[in-house]
């Protein structure tokens, strides 16, 4: 019964998302377009600049001066090293998988491996990457890469650059999906779930709860409690939460290959600096 009543809680809190945007369509990993998305913004949720905060404000290109192309130019090329399979990074071991979570320092393990090598690890066999894309990361001038794994399920891995290297972090699907070129995105942990962002704090990128739908594990003696950063909202507001993440612009999807990495990825990070 317990089972039965988690299922169907984790069912209604898709439903919850779902029927944003007054049925207007919502870009699953399966119909995101492979192309840049020319949707901009939308700016009039106002009212809820206070709740969502995007990492996009604190990255924008005005922000970049001239000076630090030095210093850009060659991350972007670790990073394409790195997807060409000819550079190491730092995987980190354990799968971010909830609506909050980050790396625990005391619990720091990985190991430096290639992408192919990474990308076999998981299975036993080579898996392939659909798709990737770049997007703001909270506290970081860096963008992140994420690259979307296919025949998983929908995993995903996140690099990011930091001092000298690049790092790696998995998200489940449930973890970092309907994902926003600001680094924000939808998470869910079964009967749990709401907004994230994504930030890079103390040498770790982290997922930062923004609202959060519990249904306590499906109990349904127990009615929803709905939070903003962590202070209980009405349902009103979190659906409000939820209507401003949709209608914000999608992270651009490219298709993964030897080409793109070669040509869409110097375009998708131009569009950042």
């Amino acid at each position: 019964m317990k089972k039965s009543a988690a299922i169907f809680f984790a069912l209604f809190l898709a439903a919850l998302l779902l029927t944003a945007c007054g049925g207007q369509s919502v870009n699953y990993p399966e119909s995101e377009d492979y192309v840049l998305a020319g949707v901009e913004t939308s700016n009039s949720s106002s009212a809820l600049d206070n709740y969502l905060e995007p990492s996009e404000q604190n990255s924008s290109k005005d922000d970049k001066s001239s000076d630090m192309q030095g210093y850009i130019l060659p991350v972007r090329d670790m990073y394409i090293a790195v997807l060409q399979n000819n550079a190491e990074f730092f995987e980190h071991t354990n799968i971010i998988n909830s609506y909050l979570q980050r790396i625990d320092e005391s619990k720091n393990q990985g190991v430096y491996v290639k992408l192919s090598e990474s990308l076999y690890m998981r299975a036993g066999f080579p898996l392939e990457i659909e798709r990737f894309t770049l997007v703001y990361v909270e506290n970081s001038d860096i963008p992140a890469v994420v690259l979307h794994l296919r025949d998983t399920g929908g995993e995903r891995l996140l690099l990011h650059y930091d001092n000298g290297m690049v790092y790696g972090y998995n998200f489940s699907y449930r973890g970092l999906f309907l994902l926003k070129r600001d680094g924000t995105a939808w998470s869910s942990g079964g009967t749990i779930g709401g907004s994230i962002r994504l930030r890079f704090y103390a040498g770790f990128i982290e997922s930062v709860a923004v609202s959060i739908a519990d249904f306590h594990a499906g109990d349904l003696t127990i009615p929803p409690i709905f939070y903003v950063y962590g202070e209980e909202v009405s349902e009103d507001v979190f659906r409000a939460i939820r209507d401003a993440h949709n209608d914000k612009e999608d992270a651009p999807w490219y298709a993964f290959s030897a080409e793109s990495i070669a040509v869409d990825f110097a375009l998708a990070w131009n569009n950042f600096f």
